[in-house]
C-alpha cells in the first residue's frame, strides 16, 4: 500500500513506500492523536493532464471521479476525462488499467487499452471474484483483475431506459454510482431515472429498490423520491447510503427498500450537527469503515463523517478552493469526488483537478479528547 501504519503504544509511524514515487528513497513521518484529519497530496498538483510519472507530481490525472482498492492495497482511479481506468500499484507505479487514456469513447468489449468506455463514473470491486464493475453512462462494465472488459448489463447500443430483468435485457439511464455488498448483490444510483437498482446475485435479476420519480420523499420502494442520487455504499447489514444530491441529504435504504433521511436539510451549507439538523453541501462521495460514514462536498470542498447515530462533524477542509495539506481545517480541497478506505484503514480521495490525497483517519480520536 501507498501508506503502511504501524502502532507503537499510543504512537502511530506511517512510512510512504516510494518505489518510482519518491525516487526510491523512504520518507518516514511520525503521526500522533493530532495528525488525525491530516490531509497529503500523494499525487498530482492539480493540473489536468495524461502522465504516469516518473514522479509523484509528474503524474497527472483528467478528471477522476472514483476510486477503489484493492485487498492487495493496488489502488484504481476512474478518469471521466480520459475515459480510461489509472492503476497504482502497491508499491506506487502508476499504469493504464483499462479503456483509453486520451479520450476515446466508444462502446467496445476487450482487454485494457483495446477496450472504450463512455463515461467513466464509479468503479466497485466484487468481495468474492475480484472483478471491477463500472458505472459506464447506461451500462454497467465487468473487468476482471487482468483488465478483460466486457458489458455486465445495460442495453448493448448505450440507449437509456428503465427497464429490469436479466442483465442483457436491462436498461438503465445515466448510472452514477455503484456498491457490492458481501453476497455479491450489486446497487446502483441513477441519475437519468433517480432511482437505485439492484442486481440480486442469486436470482440473476435486476429490480428497482427504491425511487423513480424525482422529488423528496422518504417512502418504501418506489413511493420514495430521489432528485440526482451521486454515490452509493453498502454496510455489513445490507443497508445502503446514498449522497442524494440533488436534494442536499444522505438517505439510508434498509433491504427491504424502506427509505429515510439518515443526514442533512434543504439547506446548502455544512453545519455539523445530528441528523437532520446537520447539513451539506453537494454531498458527492461516500465510503464506510467499519460504522462511519464519510462523505465528500463536492463544491463545499470538505470532508464530513457521519457516525452510526447519525452525529455530523467535520474531519478536514475550510471549505474554500486550494490545493493544500494540513490538518483538518488546515488543509484545502477543490471538487472532491470519490473516496474510499485504504487496506491501512485510512481515508483516499480523488479531486476533479487532478490529484489523489489521503486523510489520516487511521488514529480515531477517542471520545471527549480534543
Amino acid at each position: 500500500m501507498i501508506l503502511k501504519t504501524l502502532k507503537t503504544n499510543k504512537t502511530f509511524f506511517f512510512a510512504l513506500a516510494t518505489a518510482g514515487l519518491f525516487a526510491t528513497t523512504v520518507h518516514a513521518q511520525k503521526a500522533t492523536d493530532k495528525d488525525y484529519g491530516k490531509v497529503v497530496t500523494l499525487f498530482g498538483d492539480g493540473t489536468p493532464g495524461n502522465s504516469n510519472g516518473p514522479s509523484k507530481s509528474d503524474v497527472k490525472f483528467n478528471a477522476p471521479l472514483d476510486l477503489a482498492v484493492d485487498k492487495s492495497g493496488n489502488i484504481y482511479i476512474a478518469e471521466d476525462g480520459s475515459k480510461g481506468i489509472r492503476k497504482i500499484s502497491a508499491k506506487g507505479e502508476v499504469s493504464l488499467f483499462a479503456g483509453s487514456s486520451n479520450k476515446q469513447r466508444g462502446l467496445q468489449d476487450g482487454k485494457g487499452s483495446d477496450a472504450r468506455f463512455i463515461s467513466v463514473l464509479s468503479l466497485a470491486i466484487h468481495p468474492k471474484t475480484g472483478e471491477f464493475y463500472l458505472a459506464d453512462n447506461n451500462r454497467i462494465r465487468k473487468i476482471t483483475p487482468n483488465g478483460e472488459v466486457s458489458t455486465f448489463a445495460g442495453n448493448k447500443d448505450g440507449k437509456p431506459g428503465n427497464t429490469n430483468g436479466i442483465p442483457n435485457e436491462t436498461s438503465f439511464s445515466y448510472i452514477t454510482g455503484i456498491t457490492i455488498d458481501k453476497d455479491g448483490n450489486i446497487y446502483t444510483t441513477e441519475r437519468g431515472n433517480n432511482a437505485v437498482r439492484k442486481y440480486t446475485a442469486a436470482t440473476g435479476l435486476f429490480t428497482t429498490l427504491a425511487g423513480g420519480t424525482s422529488g423528496y420523499a422518504d417512502g418504501k420502494g418506489t413511493d420514495a423520491q430521489f432528485k440526482n442520487p451521486t454515490n452509493i455504499v453498502v454496510d455489513e447489514q445490507g443497508n445502503l447510503f446514498v449522497t442524494d444530491r440533488g436534494n442536499l441529504r444522505i438517505r439510508k435504504i434498509t433491504p427491504d427498500g424502506t427509505v429515510t433521511t439518515f443526514a442533512g436539510s434543504p439547506t446548502p451549507a455544512d453545519v455539523d450537527g445530528k441528523g437532520t439538523d446537520a447539513s451539506f453541501n453537494d454531498p458527492f462521495g461516500i465510503t464506510i469503515k467499519g460504522t462511519d460514514l464519510y462523505v465528500s462536498g463536492y463544491n463545499g470542498r470538505k470532508i464530513r463523517k457521519i457516525d452510526a447515530e447519525g452525529n455530523v462533524t467535520t474531519i478536514a477542509g475550510d471549505g474554500t478552493f486550494g490545493l493544500v495539506d494540513g490538518v483538518g481545517t488546515a488543509a484545502k480541497f477543490n471538487q472532491i469526488t470519490g473516496l474510499a478506505i485504504g487496506t491501512d484503514g485510512n481515508l483516499y480521495l480523488t479531486e476533479r483537478v487532478a490529484t489523489l490525497r489521503m486523510v489520516f483517519i487511521g488514529n480515531e480520536k477517542k471520545k471527549g479528547k480534543k
